[in-house]
């Protein structure tokens, strides 16, 4: 069990219909994980660096994000969209310990005797839209973020930390259950729980055609790669931290076909994918269509919205 306390103040407004702002000066997450398992204290001990993501902390800092779309109706067939994000914790406090004289060197800084977090997260999102007529295009997606804990932490907390797979991102895959890097879970408790398979970077890439079934029902041929990496590498997930000479290599795949259900309100999307390449598989087994049975590994995701 894990108890995330939040406090939020901010503004949004927009500088015209294409541009728009969001400021939040105060931001303050409190993070404690209040009960635990013998089994996942012995999976902490085993991972040391999950096990200080998950340690009491304060996240204080403050979050800026932008957001831009072309004018459609100018635009109608080509639409651009980017959001941006830059998350920023401790680094007022730290400053105010350290010109006070009260932090003490090689001491964690704390509040109210609970250390806080430092370091800076920045996520880009980048979708480009073509459409060929009003229900016929090709949606494309790139996503890239990385997280930089400094000072005062050694890792990102754990909520502010990457993951990949799901409905939403790599569809050939479950939820939490790719990365970091080339590593894969042995374990019971691990593939259970994917608890370890997160990450300070991430890459994902999609590309979708849509097209028209009836008057509500569309279709959609997709794929996805991506995957999420460390800056370090870390003794006990071997194969996560990202090499620029390797992370291609890194990437997993998937494809598939989906449909969806426009309701007016709200669509209903049932996408049904299969991996087609597996990061954490040996070399010469990275693409699972050299197995005749690969088309079995499939999964269905059912979700409401599309995925882009």
């Amino acid at each position: 069990h894990m108890n995330l306390s939040q406090i939020r103040f901010g503004y949004s407004w927009r500088s015209s219909p294409k541009l728009e702002f969001k400021l939040e000066p105060v931001s303050v997450d409190y993070l404690k994980v209040t009960e635990s398992s013998d089994e996942f204290n012995e999976f902490l001990i085993q991972y040391p660096l999950i096990a200080k993501s998950l340690e009491e902390q304060f996240i204080l800092g403050s979050t800026y994000g932008i957001s831009y779309s072309n004018n459609p109706k100018k635009n109608r067939f080509n639409q651009f969209y980017y959001n941006g994000s830059l998350d920023l914790s401790g680094n007022l406090i730290d400053a105010y310990y350290t010109l006070a004289g009260s932090k003490q060197a090689g001491e964690p800084g704390v509040l109210f005797g609970v250390p806080y977090s430092q370091y800076i997260r920045l996520t880009s999102d980048v979708r480009y839209y073509r459409y060929f007529n009003e229900k016929r295009q090709i949606a494309t997606r790139l996503l890239a973020g990385i997280g930089v804990p400094y000072r005062n932490s050694d890792v990102l907390p754990y909520v502010k930390q990457y993951f990949a797979g799901g409905s939403h991102d790599l569809r050939a895959f479950y939820a939490r259950s790719v990365g970091p890097g080339s590593y894969f879970p042995t374990d019971s408790l691990q593939g259970r729980h994917s608890l370890d398979q997160s990450g300070e970077i991430k890459l994902l890439g999609s590309i979708e055609y849509r097209f028209p079934i009836t008057y509500r029902t569309f279709g959609a041929l997709f794929l996805d790669a991506g995957n999420v990496w460390l800056l370090e590498e870390d003794d006990a997930r071997p194969g996560g931290k990202f090499e620029t000479s390797k992370f291609l290599k890194d990437m997993a795949v998937g494809s598939g076909i989906g449909i969806r259900v426009d309701i007016d309100y709200f669509v209903i999307r049932l996408d049904i994918a299969v991996p087609i390449r597996k990061p954490y598989q040996l070399e010469n087994d990275y693409w699972i269509f050299k197995n005749n049975d690969f088309w079995r590994d499939y999964i269905i995701s059912l979700a409401v919205g599309y995925p882009f």
